[in-house]
């Protein structure tokens, strides 16, 4: 089980500093619940500038003056109000280990400076629990080299949630670059085989028409299908594939 711990806990690290989907930190939560061991407490600062008025709480404004125009602050943001801020809040980060590797679970957030420090304090009272860290801003984590957070993420996908593999595009996106690792590989080749199959499948499917004596059903319903019942080609098809002279 530790053997297995210390692999899941590689992989997450790996994924966890290429992937910011939501969909991929549903499942770390779930991998850290079900195979972590809560170490500590962290805290996080994140403030959000405005991006209607760049963060200066005033919206730019031209001004002509003298047959030159300069940009200036006009009115007050309507975003932001004129505060610059779109949004700040301060999150409690729990501390998970897996295998050799930390990680962080938000588990609660305040937009109140005050409450949030309160409750710091009274879990301190109470449950004698001290943040180790506090973060100012997001977390950033630098993707590792050679592809290998989304060939970890996938492993991770295989391991904790097959039966959603397809739905993260696996075999949807050719890899480029250096591909070494095999499930990399093998979806790099299921792109070529599915792209080729289509490839294969429209010439078919052109040629059927091409050489097709079309039949179409007679009717006076405008409403109703107009399409070959032979090959499925739509009559305005034909009619668009027409050359104009």
């Amino acid at each position: 089980m530790k053997l297995y711990n210390l692999i899941v806990g590689e992989l997450l690290e790996l994924a966890n500093r290429e992937f910011r989907s939501e969909e991929f930190y549903k499942l770390k939560d779930r991998i850290l619940k079900s195979h972590g061991t809560k170490t500590g407490v962290n805290t996080q600062h994140i403030l959000k500038t405005c991006r209607y008025c760049a963060g200066e709480g005033k919206m730019p404004k031209e001004v002509t003056l003298y047959g030159k125009t300069y940009l200036t602050k006009g009115d007050p943001c309507w975003r932001c109000n004129g505060t610059g801020v779109y949004q700040e809040f301060w999150v409690m980060l729990d501390v998970y280990q897996v295998g050799r590797r930390s990680f962080h679970l938000p588990v609660d957030r305040q937009y109140n400076r005050e409450l949030f420090e309160k409750i710091l304090e009274a879990l301190k009272v109470a449950l004698n629990i001290i943040p180790g860290k506090h973060f100012e801003g997001l977390i950033e984590h630098t993707p590792p080299r050679w592809h290998l957070g989304r060939e970890a993420g996938w492993w991770l996908i295989l391991l904790f949630d097959h039966a959603s593999l397809h739905s993260y595009y696996f075999g949807k996106n050719f890899q480029y670059g250096f591909i070494f690792t095999p499930l990399l590989i093998v979806n790099n080749i299921l792109y070529c085989i599915e792209r080729t199959y289509y490839k294969i499948r429209n010439s078919l499917v052109s040629l059927q028409r091409k050489y097709c004596r079309h039949e179409f059903p007679s009717t006076t319903d405008p409403w109703a299908s107009d399409e070959c019942q032979k090959c499925g080609v739509e009559r305005w098809e034909l009619q668009a594939d027409e050359p104009i002279f």
